[in-house]
């Protein structure tokens, strides 16, 4: 067992009790000593407290020429591989190699990083852990490797630590060490929006254009309106609606002015834009009729003509409005409510509001009647999410049907002249 001299017990003893009252308001308590380690080690916990549990140990080491060390700091290369690295400093007395992450132009504090050469910063440099770099690294930062000694480093802050003079070892390589990919990047999926903070390529990314009144030109650059942004396919193709559009657009990742959760924003050049059909699985030419609930999830890739039920009253009216806006529904003439409702959430909002046979069948009861109604998918306003029932903007009342079996109860001609008819096939004239 090793012995040490009282005035090293003291010394420990005062190493102690200022540590103790770092922690504690209240009166200091000796130290004890944990245990003899070997013969030229020895190990003190600091006394208990409500919010520091002894975790410090007060080192003391006694070396092979005698010599006694209190608390003596560690030497070799001190890697700071990872940010807990860096809490090791204070204790450390050797060589120190951390890392430091630069702008494209590889300069920080007024010096331009090259390997091999001794730098002397005009102002203090952040130094890092290597993790920490990885973590924050973005495409066209540099990342280098620097060393110094422990003396050198000018403060010690939570996280990084700072100093004036450096050696730059190495550059880390973007692909190899960095994790960065190169050549094009189709963002398909969300996951590929992700990988786009670690790539120093081409992007491909996709904008959607909700039913704009023209179409873009291609191979041009294209700046993005206020609140747009290019994304992922699955994003575009998910939220697609009959008249909307989607372009696909490439880009450097130079060209990326900011990331966003759910995409980017970019100068990007379009070279194409989506087949609604061959890319999109877009239903176009059919007309859909609304037999059941369920046939309302067709109409969000069905580009075409939709066919709705709608139950009335005896007289033919809408069967919830009331006052001069109560319309009076007539075969084969066209109605119009420009200013339609387009919230989702609200079931009977203002607009002309129709239904698949199946919802009308769950409600209507004689002497109610029920009209027919075919309209474009362009002019949907809203689905409401109750399911059932649609609002659309105009549609064109094409026949009465029976309440209980919906079979035509006499023929009509829909083809009256206005934009129906014109959407129809028609010439526009009175058949």
């Amino acid at each position: 067992m090793s012995t040490i001299s009282p005035e090293l017990e003291a010394k420990i003893e005062r190493r102690a009790q200022r540590a103790w009252r770092r922690h504690s308001d209240g009166a200091p308590k000796p130290v004890t000593r944990i245990s003899d380690i070997t013969d030229t080690e020895l190990k003190y916990r600091l006394p208990y407290t409500p919010d520091y549990y002894g975790k410090e140990k007060i080192r003391v080491v006694k070396h092979a020429d005698g010599r006694i060390e209190v608390d003596p700091k560690t030497t070799g290369l001190l890697d700071c591989l990872q940010k807990t690295d860096l809490d090791k400093l204070k204790k450390h007395g050797d060589t120190v190699r951390a890392y430091v992450v630069t702008k494209g132009d590889a300069k920080d504090g007024g010096e331009v990083f090259k390997v091999s050469k001794d730098l002397d910063f005009k102002f203090a440099v952040s130094l890092k852990s290597r993790a920490q770099c990885l973590e924050s690294v973005n495409p066209g930062d540099r990342v280098f490797v620097v060393e110094l000694h422990a003396d050198e480093i000018v403060d010690h802050n939570y996280g990084h630590v700072t100093t004036k003079v450096a050696s730059v070892v190495k550059e880390l390589d973007q692909e190899k060490d960095l994790g960065f990919t190169d050549g094009l990047l189709d963002c398909q999926s969300k996951s590929d929006l992700e990988k786009l903070k670690k790539h120093i390529g081409q992007v491909r990314a996709y904008v959607l254009k909700k039913r704009p009144k023209k179409s873009l030109s291609l191979n041009k650059k294209h700046t993005l309106k206020t609140g747009e942004r290019y994304t992922c396919r699955d994003a575009v193709v998910e939220q697609v609606r009959p008249g909307d559009k989607i372009y696909v657009a490439e880009f450097s990742y130079e060209d990326i002015t900011k990331h966003h959760t759910d995409g980017l924003v970019a100068e990007g050049k379009l070279v194409e834009e989506l087949d609604p059909i061959k890319h999109l699985g877009f239903t176009v030419g059919t007309t859909l009729d609304m037999l059941k609930n369920s046939d309302l999830k067709l109409l969000a890739k069905h580009d075409g003509m939709v066919r709705g039920y709608k139950y009335v009253t005896k007289d033919l009216k809408s069967p919830t409005q009331t006052g001069p806006e109560q319309i009076t529904y007539k075969v084969g003439e066209e109605f119009e409510i420009p200013n339609a409702d387009t919230n989702p959430k609200e079931t009977c909002g203002k607009g002309i509001n129709v239904a698949t046979k199946e919802w009308c069948q769950g409600f209507a009861k004689p002497p109610a009647r029920a009209l027919a109604f075919e309209f474009h998918s362009k002019d949907i306003a809203a689905i409401p999410t109750d399911g059932g029932k649609m609002r659309v903007f105009r549609c064109l009342c094409v026949e009465e049907v029976d309440i209980k079996t919906f079979k035509p109860l006499a023929a009509s001609d829909p083809k009256k002249k206005g934009f129906f008819g014109r959407l129809l096939g028609s010439e526009g004239e009175e058949g």
